[in-house]
C-alpha cells in the first residue's frame, strides 16, 4: 500500500466530476458572440419544449444524443465563468412560462367562483401545476437517465453553487434552478438508494485515500493516523449511492471509549489501549467527525440518515455501548444524538454530550416529523487551502 506521505493534508475531493474536458473544438476558449450563439443553439436543441397538457403523456422523449450533446459541451468548458454563463442562460431562458401560469391561475380562480364539479376544478389545478414546471427540469430528468448522468448533475450543482458564491451568476432565476435541482437530487439520494459501508484498514486503498483527503473536521496527517482512525476502538462509516457504489458521499467517524472523554484531541490522537479490541472495555460511543464529500449535495439530507443507520449498527446483539454522544458544540447535535440513541435522561447520558469548541459540522434537517430543528449557521473548515462549509445535508 502506498503511503500518502507525512505531509498529507486534507484537501477538497470532487470525484463526481463530469468526464475530463479534453482539448479540441469544444475545449477551446469561447468568447464574445461566438460563445453566446453556440450556447443558445445548444440549449435550443438540448432542452425539450414543454408539450401541451393534453399531449404530455403521448409526447416521445427527446433523443438521447441531445442530452449527451449538452453533457459533452458543458464538459468542454474549461473556465468557471463559461460554465456560469451557460447555466445562467439555461435558468433565464428555459424556466417557467409565466404567461401560461397567469392564464391557468385565472382559470382556477374563475372556477372557484362558480358552482362547478370538483373534478373540473381539480383538473384546472393540475393544469396549473403542469405550467409551473420549468423546462430545464425536463433536461435534468433526461440527463439522469444517461450513464453517469446523476454524478454529472451533482457536479453541475456544485459548479452552480460555486458560481453563485463567486457572484459569476446571480438572480432569482438562478436561485430557482438551484432549488429545483436540489429537490431532484434529494429524491435520487433518499435513504432507500443509499448503502451504508464500514471502512477498515483492509478496505480498498482508493477508499481510504478519498476519506483521508475529504476529512474536513480533523485533517488526516499520514497513513498511520488513518490506520488509527479505522482500527480498534474506532468506527468509520460512509454512505454510497447505488449509481456510484463504493464512492463516499458523507463520512462519519466514531470513537468507542471506556468513558466520556473531556478532550476531543485525545480522541483523535490517542493510540488504542490494545491492538485487539476488547468489548468489555467499551462503554461509550462518541461521534466526533462528519464530512460531506460532494459540494453538489449541500442541503440534501444525508447526515441525519447516516447517524440513524450507524446508531442501529452499533446496537447489535453484542452491543456493550451504554452511552452515546457527540463532541459537537452545537445543541442541535446534542439533542439529535440523544434522541436517536434513546439514552435515558441520567447524569451519565448528559455527560455524553460535551462541548469542546471544535469546528464540527452541523446537520441540517429539513423534512420529517422526527427531524430536529435547523442548527445555527455552520462553521467553516479548511480543506485544500480553501475555506468551505462542511455542511451535510
Amino acid at each position: 500500500m502506498r503511503g500518502l506521505g507525512p505531509g498529507l493534508r486534507a484537501r477538497r475531493l470532487l470525484p463526481l466530476r463530469s468526464p475530463p474536458r479534453p482539448p479540441g473544438p469544444r475545449g477551446r476558449r469561447l468568447c464574445g458572440g461566438l460563445a453566446a450563439s453556440a450556447m443558445d443553439e445548444l440549449l435550443r436543441r438540448a432542452v425539450p419544449p414543454t408539450p401541451a397538457y393534453e399531449l404530455r403523456e403521448k409526447t416521445p422523449a427527446p433523443a438521447e444524443g441531445q442530452c449527451a450533446d449538452f453533457v459533452s459541451f458543458y464538459g468542454g468548458l474549461a473556465e468557471a465563468s463559461q460554465r456560469a454563463e451557460l447555466l445562467g442562460r439555461l435558468a433565464q431562458g428555459f424556466g417557467v412560462d409565466h404567461g401560461q401560469v397567469a392564464e391557468q391561475s385565472a382559470g382556477v380562480l374563475q372556477l372557484r367562483q362558480q358552482a362547478r364539479e370538483a373534478a373540473v376544478l381539480l383538473q384546472a389545478e393540475d393544469r396549473l401545476r403542469y405550467a409551473l414546471v420549468p423546462r430545464y427540469r425536463g433536461l435534468f430528468h433526461h440527463i439522469s437517465k444517461l450513464d453517469g448522468g446523476v454524478r454529472f448533475l451533482v457536479q453541475l450543482r456544485a459548479d452552480l453553487l460555486e458560481a453563485q458564491a463567486l457572484k459569476l451568476v446571480e438572480g432569482p432565476h438562478v436561485r430557482e434552478m438551484n432549488g429545483v435541482l436540489k429537490s431532484m437530487l434529494s429524491e435520487w439520494f433518499s435513504s432507500g438508494f443509499l448503502n451504508l459501508e464500514r471502512v477498515t484498514w483492509h478496505s480498498p486503498c482508493e477508499v481510504l485515500q478519498k476519506i483521508s483527503e475529504c476529512e474536513a473536521v480533523h485533517p488526516v496527517k499520514n497513513w498511520m493516523d488513518m490506520k488509527r482512525r479505522v482500527g480498534p476502538y474506532r468506527r468509520c462509516y460512509f454512505f454510497s449511492h447505488c449509481s456510484t457504489p463504493g464512492e463516499p458521499l458523507v463520512v462519519l467517524h466514531v470513537a468507542l471509549t471506556g468513558d466520556i472523554s473531556n478532550n476531543i484531541q485525545g480522541i483523535v490522537k490517542e493510540c488504542p489501549p490494545t491492538e485487539t479490541e476488547e468489548r468489555n472495555r467499551i462503554a461509550a460511543a462518541i461521534f466526533y467527525s462528519i464530512s460531506l464529500t460532494q459540494q453538489g449535495l449541500q442541503g440534501v439530507e444525508l447526515g441525519t440518515f447516516l447517524i440513524k443507520r450507524v446508531v442501529k449498527e452499533l446496537q447489535g446483539p453484542a452491543d456493550t455501548v451504554q452511552t452515546r454522544g457527540t463532541s459537537s458544540q452545537h445543541a442541535f447535535w446534542q439533542d439529535f444524538v440523544m434522541q436517536q440513541t434513546a439514552v435515558p435522561s441520567t447524569s451519565s447520558a448528559t455527560e455524553a454530550v460535551h462541548h469542546q469548541g471544535q469546528r464540527d459540522p452541523s446537520l441540517r434537517g429539513k423534512e420529517g416529523k422526527d427531524t430536529p430543528p435547523p442548527p445555527p449557521p455552520e462553521p467553516t473548515s479548511q480543506c485544500g487551502g480553501s475555506h468551505r462549509h462542511t455542511q451535510v445535508l
